[in-house]
């Protein structure tokens, strides 16, 4: 990672991951899906200042796996393969 706003991306990812398991343990399911608001701010930075396709191809290859990761944990909680 190399960018704040990758480093910002993942340290919001992380938190919000730890809280929802933390919820979806309790069936508090309706508090998982709020959580993910929180990821909002932060990925629209990353998109608006990140080139995900760099030239460097270990840059690139983590950032597509950053946004897989991304993928994953919103997906955790609403079954996105609808919008797919």
């Amino acid at each position: 990672m190399k960018s704040d706003e990758e480093k910002i991306l993942v340290h919001q990812m992380k938190k919000v991951k730890n809280e929802i398991s933390n919820y979806y343990k309790i069936m508090k399911y309706k508090q998982c899906l709020k959580l993910l608001f929180n990821l909002i701010d932060p990925t629209e930075n990353f998109f608006e200042k990140i080139v995900i396709v760099h030239q460097n191809l270990d840059i690139r290859r983590n950032r597509l796996v950053l946004l897989n990761k991304l993928f994953i944990l919103l997906n955790s909680v609403v079954n996105l393969s609808f919008f797919l």
